[in-house]
């Protein structure tokens, strides 16, 4: 009997300990109830709950930074949205305050220019600087685009560049027409004796205003001399000096001296504007300085029915050095010219004393 009380306890109990969960144990005797703990299973139930936590945690942080994102996007937008409408309105407001100054302006120049047609304006000094500032600011809307952009973009600009061409001739030193005694071979067939001017290289320096300004440069220069009597030049074999030797065997078609040289010119220059667009006259006057480059006698005549052409290379005493003046006058594309030399075309006693000028016509400028 009493081992079979001691087996139903024994199952009693098994069945209890089966019953609890693994990280404890309960027991029942009776009236006192006794829990024996896993500490292992303890542990682990404790280390899951704190993971739960952090990654609730780690979810609330993320969330937190998704919003404060969002939060620095919206304001980054509204500062720059609020700086440019800032911006725009200062601008309307400068724009409007500039329509006024052009609307007042033009009503004064039109006043001013009343008075002047009325004949009550005597003074033309305050239409002169109305006229000026107009010009500077550009408030005249008749103008295309085009042609307010090109006035406004335009400096000084000189007239040295270009083709040129005109006549020569010579003066003695007393700047009389009439040749010296021992310069009479030098007689020259006007029509005939051509001056052809390149001048490839031009700089502009203005001085007092974009009308004013020095021009200066480089350009060749070809002269021609056609002689009209029927001479040959020679040299006096004791001093070298040239002089005009008769011939009277042969009867020359061309007897030409040409003579080339490079130049460089230093020109004061002034433009007078005419109108509104720009267009200008200029006047100019200053020195040039020529280098001979080359001299040449091409002569061509008739021997016994064959065209006979001679070209002679040599210096001829003319002098490598030219110091001249020149003036120029034009409007636009059409320009006048004259050059005077200073230095007489052949050097001191070594041929008679005469002094080139010429006077032409520029037909291309550049």
């Amino acid at each position: 009997m009493r081992n079979l009380i001691t087996l139903a306890l024994f199952l009693f109990i098994g069945t209890q300990l089966f019953a609890q969960e693994k990280d404890s144990s309960q027991v029942i005797i009776g009236k006192t109830k006794i829990t024996v703990y896993n500490k292992e299973a303890r542990e682990l139930e404790a280390l899951k709950k704190s993971q739960k936590e952090f990654a609730e945690k780690m979810r609330t942080l993320k969330d937190s930074i998704t919003e404060i994102k969002i939060e620095f996007n919206l304001a980054k937008e509204e500062n720059v949205r609020v700086q440019f409408e800032k911006n725009m309105d200062e601008f309307e407001k400068q724009i409007a305050a500039y329509k006024i100054g052009v609307e007042d302006l033009e009503l004064e120049i039109e006043k001013i220019l009343k008075l002047k047609e009325l004949g009550e304006l005597d003074e033309l000094s305050e239409l002169e600087e109305l006229e000026e500032l107009d010009e500077d600011f550009d408030f005249d809307f008749d103008e295309t685009e085009n042609e307010r952009t090109t006035r406004r973009k335009r400096k000084f600009k000189g007239h040295w560049a270009g083709f040129e061409f005109g006549l020569n001739g010579f003066t003695n030193s007393d700047f009389e027409m009439e040749l010296p005694s021992d310069g009479q071979f030098m007689e020259l067939n006007t029509n005939k004796s051509w001056e052809f001017a390149l001048n490839f290289i031009e700089l502009n320096i203005p001085l007092f205003s974009r009308y004013t300004g020095l021009v200066t440069g480089l350009g060749v220069e070809w002269n021609g001399y056609e002689f009209k009597q029927n001479i040959k030049i020679a040299e006096d074999p004791t001093t070298g000096a040239i002089y005009g030797q008769d011939i009277t065997d042969v009867s020359y078609e061309k007897n030409k001296l040409n003579v080339t040289y490079l130049k460089v010119p230093l020109i004061l220059e002034l433009q007078v504007p005419v109108n509104k667009k720009d267009r200008r006259i200029f006047i100019g006057a200053g020195a040039t300085v020529s280098v001979k480059a080359m001299a040449k006698l091409k002569q061509v005549y008739d021997l016994n029915g064959s065209t006979q052409k001679d070209r002679a290379v040599n210096d001829y005493q003319i002098n490598p050095l030219n110091y001249g003046l020149t003036a120029r006058i034009g409007y636009r594309n059409l320009r006048l010219f004259a050059n005077y030399s200073l230095t007489p075309l052949f050097e001191t006693n070594q041929g008679p004393e005469v002094y080139p000028y010429s006077v032409g016509i520029s037909v291309i400028n550049f």
